[in-house]
């Protein structure tokens, strides 16, 4: 009895012990990861987080809220006047392209990335950034037109049309993961011809009370586990 008992607790202490060395080996894959961007499984930009194409459409969204209200108000007879309103005027034009800039470099990192990946890239993502390019060569020289407003939208629309192929994309890719680890157990032939006489005698001799000890115990149920 003191022979089992000290099996079994050394049994469970390793049991303990494989179990702590297993978290601490995911606990490291974990912080490996999340120091990666664009893995799945960490807050950051690519990740969990907001991608590169989801922060562009946003910021595209805000720069063209701006833009629009700009045009109104020189619609409007509203610029501003003097020296001071002039070069107000011509510090908002200089923002508003260093953000178009600033998206377009996001798009093009987006594109190279693409690039390396595919080898050509994305044909769609490539026309945004050509058109970016005519937007802030527009807001240096202090050009806002309809021309301009409607380039911006349809920007704004790709991105969108974009962010959700992408999404699409990535729900298709886990749902085929999923599928595939599951796994149908194949139901076993109607003929299988069943030897009744042994499957009895081996039924019978699992239930008699037999005085062994632990040991033996096993060495017996791991014969009739390896029989059938």
């Amino acid at each position: 009895d003191q022979q089992f008992v000290l099996t079994s607790m050394n049994n469970l202490s390793l049991m303990l012990a494989e179990s702590m060395k297993d978290m601490k080996k995911k606990q490291s894959e974990c912080k490996s990861k999340c120091k990666k961007p664009g893995n799945g499984s960490c807050n950051k930009p690519g990740g969990k987080g907001k991608s590169k194409k989801t922060r562009a459409k946003e910021l595209q969204q805000q720069l063209n809220r701006q833009m629009e209200a700009m045009k109104r108000s020189m619609e409007q007879g509203q610029p501003q006047q003097g020296q001071s309103g002039q070069k107000q005027m011509s510090e908002q034009f200089a923002k508003m392209a260093a953000q178009q800039e600033a998206i377009r470099k996001m798009m093009q990192d987006y594109q190279d990335q693409l690039k390396s990946q595919n080898g050509v890239g994305d044909k769609s993502v490539e026309q945004m950034i050509e058109d970016m390019q005519k937007t802030e060569k527009e807001l240096v020289n202090r050009v806002l037109n309809q021309q301009t407003m409607t380039r911006q939208k349809n920007i704004e629309t790709r991105l969108l049309e974009s962010e959700k192929a992408d999404r699409k994309q990535d729900e298709e890719k886990k749902r085929e993961s999923t599928e595939g680890r599951e796994i149908l157990n194949a139901n076993p032939p109607k003929d299988w011809n069943l030897d009744k006489a042994k499957q009895a005698q081996q039924e019978m001799l699992k239930t008699v009370p037999v005085d062994l000890n632990y040991y033996y115990k096993e060495k017996v149920n791991s014969y009739f586990y390896n029989i059938e």
